[in-house]
């Protein structure tokens, strides 16, 4: 392996991690910021498929399993996420805390999103099964 292979393997490998940060923040804080049903449905969807995946990858996140196979060629270079969490924390409970902050946020989103449903006027002028008032 030559040494413009490895930078490369870096630089993607930092790249990934910049990204993976980015889709925490918004995955976590995005219903603040959201109010568009669409987009609050898509954010939902987002969270929901997120810890699904933690599930079933057994607590580990598949975008760090990709930066740490990218970044962990060299001894001096390790998954920047797992330098940068799991340096003070057992990697047990950086997934329990990561899984019950995504949690919490899908069930904000969730009434977020009937919130606004209830909100709309199309819906206060109809009750169940959908008959129009007045």
């Amino acid at each position: 392996m030559t040494i413009k292979e490895i930078n490369y393997r870096h630089i993607i490998g930092y790249i990934i991690f910049w990204i993976h940060l980015i889709l925490c923040v918004i995955l976590n804080f995005g219903w603040v910021i959201i109010s568009n049903v669409f987009y609050l449905h898509i954010l939902l969807f987002s969270q929901l498929t997120a810890i699904l995946s933690w599930r079933v990858f057994d607590g580990k996140c598949i975008i760090s399993t990709i930066e740490k196979s990218l970044l962990d060629h060299d001894d001096e270079f390790d998954s920047l996420t797992t330098r940068f969490v799991s340096e003070y924390l057992p990697e047990r409970v950086v997934a329990i805390v990561l899984t019950s902050s995504l949690m919490i946020a899908a069930f904000i989103t969730l009434l977020k999103i009937a919130y606004t449903k209830m909100g709309t006027p199309e819906l206060l002028e109809q009750d169940a099964i959908g008959v129009t008032f007045g």
